[in-house]
């Protein structure tokens, strides 16, 4: 399993040496290399070593900084000969395809991004659904995006008003506002389990896509 780093600053150097040295600290014997590769912080670890890639994260956090601009990306675990670079790979690609989408999660999983990489397979019909499902939140009073990252919100949190109002820092009657307004532009109501999918979809591939700022499409 490959974890990677990018964004890390030219002292690269001295990360690499402190998080090799604290693995090799720990009471559990274990193989951990760690090395740098087209400008990005690798590390390699079994599959079996719990917590091992928010370990590397957070180590590589208090060497570079918080307010360094950084992520770290996770490869599926991998086996045999080539198992080290496909998991290269695949946790380049995780760190590519978070950007696209703007997550703002620090460790992104190439596990939990392969959603996006399926919707992304055919970006024409991704955008002929965004436009034909989100278009009209254009007409919304002060755009479409507060009513995209509503939905955006209200989906990651389970469909939960309360939780997403938390998240959003707005009050429960306002995310319920903007859902009503959401279904009378759109036609399509959020707390509706089979019209709520074609919405997250939509939501996901404005994400994906740029939306609102980016489109219509032909």
């Amino acid at each position: 399993m490959v974890v990677l780093v990018g964004g890390v600053p030219v002292t690269v150097v001295h990360v690499v040496g402190v998080v090799a040295v604290r693995y090799r600290d720990m009471a559990a014997p274990v193989t951990v290399g760690v090395i740098v590769r087209e400008g990005l912080l690798v590390c390699v670890v079994p599959h079996d070593l719990g917590g091992a890639p928010e370990e590397f994260a957070r180590q590589v956090g208090e060497v570079v900084g918080r307010n360094t601009v950084w992520r770290v990306g996770l490869s599926q675990p991998q086996s045999g000969p080539g198992g080290a670079v496909r998991s290269f790979e695949q946790a380049r690609n995780a760190l590519d395809m978070a950007e696209r989408p703007n997550l703002d999660e620090r460790l992104v999983k190439a596990a939990d991004l392969l959603v996006y990489q399926v919707l992304l397979r055919d970006s024409a019909a991704l955008g002929e659904l965004v436009t034909a499902v989100l278009e009209p939140l254009r007409g919304a009073r002060g755009g479409a995006q507060r009513l995209v990252d509503t939905l955006a919100s209200y989906f990651a949190s389970g469909r939960v008003t309360t939780t997403t109002a938390q998240a959003l820092g707005i009050g429960v009657r306002t995310v319920t506002y903007r859902l009503d307004r959401v279904r009378e532009l759109t036609g399509y109501r959020a707390d509706d389990p089979a019209q709520a999918f074609t919405l997250q979809v939509a939501v996901l591939g404005a994400r994906l896509l740029g939306w609102p700022r980016a489109g219509p499409w032909a």
